[in-house]
């Protein structure tokens, strides 16, 4: 089956079971159906900020979407929350972030992943104290959406405790939750990353997904006993791993171009809850590592090293770094230029 030529769409949805993902791109900003349009501001949802270079992204009521940790190297990336909030992992904490905390500027090395602040996820990781201390914390979680409320209540200026439950189990909670994403410099690198990582996930994985989901119905059935209880257990794990062959054979690629695109996935989460230790302090530096918002330079080797392992064996596949069904006419300059 050919891959899907997604380079005149607006808009690509990541299709879940609590409702779509939905990422919009700037041509759709001139809409007037575009949730950021206003008499004022009919082209840019941002004052001051070119209408050119912003993401926008709107996550349903009850969805546990979440953009998991990370990091950027060479991009200052640009945050706002326009409607709802959001659970912000921001360095080594979490924090709550609403309509009106304005502009969060992340810098580059600094650790970062977002969901509603209305998680709901379970079995994340989390645990530990009050500080994240003694559990692996980096997940975004319950446990963590409830520090971070309670940092917030704390915050001189915020609200005091009643209307703290009130902002967050308010009627935002069954609304869209709309925020916008854009990057210093504006090249138009970011469009290029969201739209060949949606598409080839729209092509290559959601299909696999719905497998699984289609071989655990299976499995449930098979659970139910019966005469032909053995069969479908034994057809549900043949099934997955013909499911896990596929997911072997088409998640690398997706790595391989993420390994280009300025996005370093956080692997090992070492830091997460803890204070930068003063008596390793080095030169004015918070920590023997620097930064203490960006990973250690043990988990950067180990995403260096895991990127490097996945570019030789893919330089050697020919894998393509961006592709040209996903990537319209006037990103792909920035495309060869940025990313090879």
């Amino acid at each position: 089956m050919p891959p899907t030529d997604t380079t005149q769409d607006t808009e690509i949805e990541l299709k879940f079971p609590a409702g779509a993902v939905r990422m919009l791109f700037p041509p759709s900003l001139s809409s007037s159906s575009h949730p950021s349009s206003t008499a004022e501001s009919p082209t840019s949802p941002i004052a001051g900020v070119d209408a050119s270079y912003i993401i926008t992204n709107i996550i349903p009521p009850q969805s546990n979407f979440a953009v998991l940790p990370h990091w950027h190297e060479s991009y200052t990336e640009h945050f706002r929350v326009a409607r709802g909030y959001v659970l912000l992992r921001l360095g080594q904490r979490h924090i709550i972030v609403g309509p009106d905390d304005g502009d969060i500027a992340i810098r580059p090395g600094v650790i970062h992943g977002f969901c509603r602040a209305d998680i709901s996820i379970s079995g994340s990781s989390g645990g530990g104290d009050e500080k994240g201390n003694g559990g692996s914390g980096g997940g975004l979680d319950m446990e963590s959406a409830d520090r971070a409320w309670r940092s917030r209540t704390a915050q001189d200026g915020k609200p005091g405790p009643k209307s703290s439950v009130d902002e967050r189990n308010g009627t935002w909670t069954s609304e869209d939750v709309l925020l916008y994403e854009w990057t210093t410099p504006a090249d138009g690198h970011k469009e290029v990353f969201f739209r060949n990582m949606l598409s080839y996930t729209a092509d290559h994985l959601a299909p696999v997904l719905h497998e699984i989901q289609g071989l655990q119905a299976r499995r449930q059935r098979a659970a139910g006993g019966g005469a032909g209880g053995l069969l479908l257990m034994v057809q549900w794990v043949l099934g997955m791993l013909l499911v896990v062959a596929k997911l072997i054979r088409r998640a690398p690629k997706l790595v391989y171009s993420v390994s280009h695109m300025d996005t370093y996935l956080l692997l090992v989460d070492d830091r997460y809850g803890k204070e930068p230790s003063t008596d390793k302090a080095v030169d004015g530096k918070e920590g023997e590592d620097g930064d203490w918002g960006g990973p250690s330079e043990w988990s950067k080797r180990v995403t260096y090293a895991l990127f490097a392992v996945i570019n030789v064996i893919g330089k050697l596949a020919g894998w393509r770094v961006w592709r040209e069904e996903y990537t319209p006419g006037r990103l792909r300059e920035v495309a060869k230029r940025t990313m090879g």
